[in-house]
């Protein structure tokens, strides 16, 4: 089966949540590679050394589309 019949990702918003793990950089790379037109591409990250890397690697200047921000997700009473 063909990509766009698979997955439509054009226009989309994707949150990445671990994003500059080893699996989101992946993931990242994957989703600016094979689809380009996504609207938004969020990276959601605790560690801000590793935002710092990744936004070397993908840069919002040849990336318009990405966005990091740093935060986490699990539930704290």
């Amino acid at each position: 089966m063909s990509k766009s019949k698979t997955m439509n990702l054009k226009g989309k918003s994707i949150l990445i949540t671990g994003g500059t793990g080893s699996f989101g950089k992946m993931f990242t790379r994957l989703i600016l590679t094979n689809y380009p037109d996504v609207k938004r591409l969020v990276i959601l990250s605790r560690d801000e050394q590793k935002h710092f890397q990744m936004a070397q690697e993908f840069s919002q200047d040849k990336y318009p589309q990405i966005r990091y921000f740093i935060g986490d997700v699990r539930f704290r009473k």
